[in-house]
């Protein structure tokens, strides 16, 4: 059995010296997704545009028409590999009665829901990588002993989403860019997304 300080200095040497970034792998993806993007950079850039131009529509909505989403926040980000990364996201939030370990056994518990979207350009020729990401965070209190609250609630049922779905740049259109909208406006489930498992990225 390994002694914890062994694990402890192994730990430690892998944060101060990480692994080598192969230069020469990223070099050949971004060289492949620059290929893609010269074919079909212009339907990528008019869907990325058109769900640009659907979520500022919403925002522009005045704020009772906003409920429960707010604002949608979106923008381009750059990366290493220049994959023409777009980023939505969108928050609510709820209460909840949770069961809990100590009495009274159930307490209202205050959430945010987050869900992103991430579209970017593949390497893989005339195909576009769409990142579903949904989560529920839970709003932490400190007790008077200046513990949290957290070990003190069970399992409240909700679970995280995070997939990658491989889809084709021609199926990127209009129709679809509404769907996601009305996901990241909370007016549709995960499972409603017009996603097939064949399309999950491995």
């Amino acid at each position: 059995m390994t002694h914890w300080l062994e694990e402890a200095e192994k730990k430690y040497q892998e944060i101060i010296n990480p692994p080598k970034v192969d230069k020469k792998k990223i070099e050949r993806k971004k060289s492949e997704i620059q290929a893609n993007y010269m074919a079909h950079g212009e339907a990528y850039e008019n869907f990325v545009q058109q769900f640009f131009d659907l979520c500022q529509r919403a925002n522009n909505l005045p704020p009772e028409a906003r409920v429960p989403w707010g604002l949608i926040e979106a923008k381009s980000k750059e990366n290493k590999l220049d994959n023409h990364l777009a980023w939505f996201a969108s928050r609510y939030r709820f209460e909840k009665r949770v069961p809990t370990k100590s009495f009274p056994f159930v307490k209202t518990r205050h959430y945010k829901q987050v869900r992103k979207i991430m579209v970017s350009l593949s390497r893989t020729m005339g195909m576009a990588n769409l990142e579903i990401y949904e989560n529920y965070l839970a709003k932490t209190r400190l007790k008077l002993d200046d513990e949290s609250d957290h070990q003190d609630f069970l399992n409240d049922g909700f679970e995280k989403t995070h997939d990658i779905y491989h889809f084709e740049i021609d199926k990127l259109d209009k129709d679809l860019a509404l769907k996601l909208l009305d996901w990241l406006t909370f007016r549709t489930e995960t499972a409603e997304l017009p996603f097939n498992d064949s399309d999950l990225k491995h």
